[in-house]
């Protein structure tokens, strides 16, 4: 959730503005000096212009040689990221190929054609359609089509609260004592008594604190883990959810959370990075450590609050070729070099080895001693990361053998014709509520009898039964 259903709303709007105002112009075409094709590739990341520039020179002399053409990486923060697309559909000048996040953003893109429908092309690079896993490809769909090319990372996950280790080592926190809730309260009043951290701090204004369920694509309707029957709920009205909410209360009155949690638009990697946090809570998956790791420039430690799940909540990003792209087999010829390709693919994670990273004797990428302000630091917004080298610890062959409790709505996705326009008013709902419940700023008993009031009103029932009906827990 977080930015992503802020991206929604905005695309949706978008749409209703270009399709009104018949905006349907082409981007120019781009050549580089000496007439190859420049592919520009947007994504999230916040590194500076020089590394960028340094990244693609060395991505285009591997590209020029073999498919014919140049790389222009470009990247903007996760926070800005929604506000970038804003701009870029409005003035039609779309890079060739973007990150797309999710199911929603994907079908809000199609909806205005931004996208190119790609089953005509894919048969042709047989190559790529190897890399992804067989019941993924459904996350890249729209009515039936595929617009997209999944990740294809793993998408197993738990539920945990990762902290920085050089405080825990500080302060006597040994990691493996904190197994709940419970004692990662205990462990937090350490840190405050004992620093001046802050002990709990946000991820872009949320304190995801209530994570037990898969989201069944968009939040509203979910299917909640461990639960006696397989059922799909609104989880704001589960007694779980108030439970949480009257906790995270707590620790918010005692100081151990942000003050203004809700209203931050910092990651809560910025915050510990820049030495004022302590810790927040995650998703995590496969390759989380190694990018907070890589983003800190230090080891984390994250304690487990969960058994592993498996859903569409992680890695369900994706790679899309814009509409006005003049050249969409070439983005698919380097897209599947991208996949396949652990020189092209570690050169997007990593950077240039000596100016971004160094190679360790065991064969692992590290960090290079450089300035962090030119260093090129990318993380989870690149695909098939099992056919690169690890960064630090290698984890790939723990993941590999997780076992793992699937969701009901594994390698389905929601059929939301029938309820859009209760989807986009019960997001406007949650997103004006959850922040500041789960991150404890109001007292809960009120705040959730008017969040579930307005739901209600704003058709919450209707989603709730179009996927019971859909997933077979209800019938006509």
């Amino acid at each position: 959730m977080k930015v992503r259903r802020q991206l929604l709303a905005l695309l949706i709007c978008l749409l209703c503005t270009t399709l009104l105002s018949g905006c349907t112009g082409e981007a120019p075409e781009t050549t580089s000096e000496n007439e190859f094709p420049v592919l520009q590739l947007l994504t999230i990341g916040e590194n500076s212009d020089e590394a960028l520039n340094r990244v693609s020179d060395a991505l285009s002399v591997l590209t020029e040689e073999k498919i014919g053409c140049h790389i222009e990486l470009q990247n903007v923060s996760y926070i800005e990221y929604c506000y970038k697309m804003d701009n870029l559909l409005y003035d039609s000048t779309l890079p060739d190929m973007l990150l797309c996040l999710d199911r929603q953003t994907l079908q809000a893109l199609t909806a205005g054609s931004y996208i190119v429908r790609l089953d005509q092309y894919l048969d042709d690079y047989p190559l790529l359609m190897a890399q992804i896993p067989a019941d993924t490809w459904l996350r890249a769909t729209d009515h039936g089509y595929y617009y997209g090319i999944p990740f294809g990372n793993s998408d197993i996950w738990y539920w945990g609260f990762v902290m920085r280790a050089s405080v825990c080592d500080e302060l006597g926190i040994d990691p493996s004592s904190i197994h709940d809730l419970d004692s990662l309260h205990s462990a937090l009043l350490t840190v405050q008594s004992r620093t001046d951290l802050i002990p709990l701090v946000p991820d872009y204004g949320w304190v995801d604190s209530f994570t037990a369920y898969d989201p069944l694509d968009n939040g509203m309707g979910v299917y909640l883990y461990n639960e006696a029957e397989m059922l799909v709920t609104n989880y704001t009205q589960s007694k779980a959810f108030a439970e949480r909410c009257k906790m995270m209360h707590q620790w918010y009155t005692q100081g151990l959370i942000l003050e203004t949690a809700a209203f931050d638009t910092l990651g809560y990697l910025d915050w510990l990075r820049d030495g004022n946090g302590f810790g927040g809570f995650d998703r995590i998956g496969e390759y989380t450590l190694q990018d907070a790791a890589r983003v800190l420039g230090e080891e984390v430690y994250a304690v487990r609050l969960s058994e592993n799940y498996q859903d569409r909540s992680t890695g369900s990003e994706m790679m899309c070729i814009a509409s006005t792209s003049h050249d969409r087999n070439l983005c698919l010829s380097f897209l599947e070099l991208l996949y396949s390709d652990a020189q092209i693919l570690e050169l997007c994670l990593y950077g240039v080895e000596g100016a971004d990273y160094l190679v360790a004797e065991e064969g692992n990428a590290i960090t290079a001693a450089a300035d962090a302000e030119e260093t090129f630091v990318s993380s989870w917004t690149w695909p098939r990361r099992l056919n690169a080298r690890a960064y630090g610890k290698e984890t790939s062959s723990l993941w590999s053998q997780a076992n793992a409790q699937k969701s009901l709505g594994y390698g389905s996705v929601f059929d939301s014709d029938s309820v859009s326009t209760e989807l986009y008013q019960c997001s406007l709902i949650l997103d004006k509520y959850l922040p500041a419940l789960l991150s404890g700023m109001v007292e809960p008993g009120k705040a959730i009898e008017s969040l579930n009031r307005e739901l209600h009103t704003s058709g919450i029932e209707a989603i709730l039964r179009a996927k019971r009906l859909q997933w077979g827990i209800e019938s006509e």
